[in-house]
């Protein structure tokens, strides 16, 4: 079984790209698992509203709404789960009419209202992620925008390639298209909602400055337009003949309606989901007006790791004045476990001179409890027997048999069985990509007996299924501490209590419940709050104290 990759160039207002692409296991790849490339993004034009002039914008009628769906408080986890969960999936259906075959047939078709309005809605999500109102989808008939964007689009799939001024010799040129091209994010090889990610991503190494980002995230902005073209992914340089193509209008009108934050950071503020990491590794912050030329960037995990991080070059023109820094050891995979991570950008010229945020990465759609246990059965065959968790990786179970030369583990979007763990030649795979588990798998495994032949005979069942923790509790202030609770005073704050051994690491109710299940006590390390690595207090961590999240501990 061989996975597959597109390639995906994308140019923000104009974007142009070096082609390339990368093969990654879908079971650890971010949130983009296609290759995606940029270029620099569209400057503003002289009179854009990013530069803090009035703007007199179109009439309503010319504007349709395009709301996401729900409430949404981003310091609460379950909201931004829920709501991603409700707007992240493509509800429409791309229905392309373009017949793209130069030099003779440009045709830029009519990919549909509904359509449109499904990118809109995707680029309304990033924005109320990070504080800002959403924008509207122009509509104006004798000045469409949507039409200039989807002749943008042709130009670009005509061509093979990008350019925010694409010279009239190119395939399929038009007045309309080169004016589309000038004050759009544009992309080739991704359509739709698919583009908009791409655009927030901003990938590649023209694009430092994230631009593409910047516009989709001007404060002021209240209005964009859309246009796609092709039916296929694009296979690099040369490929002429109809792929994929987005041309994303950022310059539309401006309201001093909308809000303006103090600040805008990408990945935002509060929980993130996973699945929108960047695979740039980019993160940013937006203030209009600041000056960052000496501005200092620390983000330390809660264990206390500090990331390295590295700020890209300043750009000014796109937008506000943004910070754009990269953090180039952090884990874009699905995480077993939130990742919180405290931000610090200090020495910024201007009022505040430091802003400080926290993002929390976590994974909006947890994998049920690991089964311990399982066997698969019903054919005769040396994959047919009984496996055991030996562990989780990327958020997936991997299990093993007794002689631990046949494993089950996920990769490539697939359950696989091999001879060793993440082995490439394989006894077994099924086609179901969208099982969490082995067990739940609702397809026929395929298992190589010379060829490929399905089995449908073959069946995984569980036979001892993980426990599903008790969700934490936090010990009310109030209370008196249990009598195996070291007799000193209590200190107030979160406290740390770390597996033996350990030098850091937040404390985990793991670590206390399964030795206490055979043994009274164990030796765990317990800190005072906001002690990081300097703690070095041992205490004996009672049974009693297993019940509590947060030990009271001093």
């Amino acid at each position: 079984m061989r996975a597959t990759t597109c390639v995906v160039l994308l140019c923000a207002a104009v974007l142009s790209a070096v082609p390339g692409s990368k093969t990654e296991d879908a079971a650890t790849a971010g949130p983009h698992p296609t290759a995606v490339y940029l270029n620099d993004a569209p400057t503003a034009p002289a009179d854009d509203g990013s530069k803090r002039r009035r703007r007199a914008f179109v009439s309503q009628r010319s504007r349709r709404a395009v709301s996401t769906t729900g409430s949404l408080d981003t310091s609460n986890k379950a909201s931004v789960a829920s709501f991603f969960n409700a707007n992240y999936p493509i509800s429409a259906t791309y229905t392309p009419t373009s017949d793209i075959n130069p030099p003779s047939t440009c045709v830029a078709g009519d990919e549909g209202l509904a359509w449109r309005q499904e990118t809109i809605k995707r680029v309304n999500m990033y924005r109320r992620l990070v504080g800002l109102s959403e924008v509207t989808l122009d509509t104006s008939g004798s000045n469409d925008k949507n039409k200039k964007c989807r002749k943008s689009a042709l130009i670009m799939s005509a061509n093979g390639q990008l350019s925010h001024t694409p010279p009239s010799s190119w395939n399929c040129y038009s007045v309309d298209g080169d004016i589309g091209a000038g004050s759009s994010n544009i992309a080739i090889g991704s359509h739709g909602p698919d583009s908009i990610d791409g655009y927030v991503d901003d990938p590649g190494s023209g694009n430092a400055p994230v631009g593409h980002r910047r516009w989709i995230f001007f404060p002021k902005r209240a209005e964009f337009a859309t246009g796609d073209v092709g039916n296929r992914g694009w296979q690099g340089p040369g490929d002429t003949g109809g792929a994929y193509a987005n041309s994303l209008w950022v310059f539309g009108a401006t309201s001093d309606s909308q809000k303006v934050p103090d600040y805008v950071v990408w990945p935002n503020q509060g929980y993130v989901p996973y699945n929108l990491l960047p695979s740039s590794r980019r993160w940013s912050i937006s203030v209009a007006g600041a000056d960052f030329s000496s501005a200092t960037v620390t983000a330390i995990r809660s264990d206390g790791h500090a990331y390295t991080v590295e700020k890209e070059k300043l750009s000014n023109g796109y937008g506000d004045n943004t910070l754009v820094f990269r953090l180039t050891d952090i884990a874009l995979g699905r995480p077993e476990e939130d990742i919180e991570v405290d931000f610090a950008v200090s020495n910024v010229g201007g009022s505040p001179s430091e802003y400080r945020w926290t993002s929390t990465i976590f994974d909006p759609n947890p994998s049920p409890p690991c089964c311990e246990e399982m066997t698969l059965d019903g054919i005769s065959h040396s994959i047919a027997t009984t496996y055991t968790l030996k562990g989780k990786s990327a958020g997936y179970c991997y299990y093993a048999n007794a002689a631990e030369n046949r494993w089950i583990y996920r990769k490539f979007g697939s359950w696989r069985i091999g001879q060793s763990l993440g082995d490439n030649s394989i006894y077994a795979f099924n086609p179901d990509t969208d099982a969490g588990r082995p067990e739940d798998v609702s397809q026929s495994w395929n298992v190589w007996e010379g060829s490929w032949v399905a089995q449908p005979s073959l069946t995984t069942t569980c036979d001892k299924p993980g426990a599903t923790p008790s969700p934490p509790t936090t010990p009310s202030p109030a209370s008196t501490p249990s009598s195996n609770t070291p007799s000193t005073t209590a200190v107030s704050g979160v406290w740390y209590c770390r597996r033996p051994g350990a030098s850091q690491g937040k404390f985990k109710a793991k670590y206390c419940s399964k030795p206490c299940k055979g043994a009274p006590t164990i030796q765990a390390r317990c800190c005072r709050p906001n002690a990081g690595k300097a703690c070095k207090t041992k205490e004996k961590l009672k049974r009693s104290l297993c019940l509590e999240v947060q030990p009271t501990c001093s």
